[in-house]
């Protein structure tokens, strides 16, 4: 909880950049694009409607799911 809004959102947005979703945002996809790890793979529609949340492992849900309620908690989101 001691983290920042930005810094919260970039670590929620970093899930799914793992598993290759495209930003519309532009600050999300540029951050993303200059980390040397990321492949983007699939259009925002294309991910949601496929992928969403459900090609998180474990630890990954239970990440997203604290990192939500931490945003919610702070009134971020």
């Amino acid at each position: 909880s001691r983290y920042s809004k930005n810094v919260l959102w970039i670590a929620r947005n970093e899930m799914f950049a793992r598993h290759g979703r495209v930003f519309d945002n532009k600050d999300l996809y540029n951050y993303f694009m200059a980390m040397m790890w990321y492949e983007p793979k699939y259009t925002p529609e294309e991910y949601d409607a496929k992928y969403s949340t459900r090609v998180f492992n474990e630890y990954e849900k239970a990440n997203y799911k604290l990192i939500r309620q931490v945003e919610k908690e702070k009134g971020y989101r």
